[in-house]
């Protein structure tokens, strides 16, 4: 049979190569389970912040790393946010009255995503 590029030749088709992964179940195609110890703390002035405890697991049960936004040392090297290039914020300020917003996301290789913002409040500064 002839096409619109010429007449038909009888030569076979390239073989094809496997270009996707075997799957697991199903469980790429949930997202990560990310667990936040608390999600609202108040903080009285000048208390020291803490972050709660985080950890996070893929949808097949694999533990992640945690992407860490405004905690005052999201690479956990030491060195304050408010001075380190590579960090997302300065965290909570816990001399001045307020409402901060500090993030978690955990992602996998097939990008999957969740998230977790915790609230953190602090009164009585003058």
């Amino acid at each position: 049979m002839a096409s619109a590029c010429g007449p038909a030749t009888e030569e076979p088709l390239p073989e094809r190569k496997e270009q996707s992964k075997a799957l697991e179940g199903g469980c790429e195609f949930t997202d990560p389970t990310l667990t936040v110890e608390f999600t609202h703390i108040t903080l009285q002035c000048n208390e020291p912040w803490v972050e709660p405890a985080v950890s996070a697991v893929s949808g097949c049960g694999e533990p992640l790393p945690i992407h860490r936004y405004n905690t005052g040392d999201d690479d956990l090297d030491g060195t304050s946010g408010d001075t380190d290039p590579d960090d997302y914020g300065p965290g909570p300020d816990t001399s001045v009255n307020g409402l901060y917003h500090v993030q978690y996301l955990a992602w996998d290789d097939n990008y999957n995503i969740s998230g977790e913002i915790v609230y953190v409040t602090v009164v009585n500064c003058p």
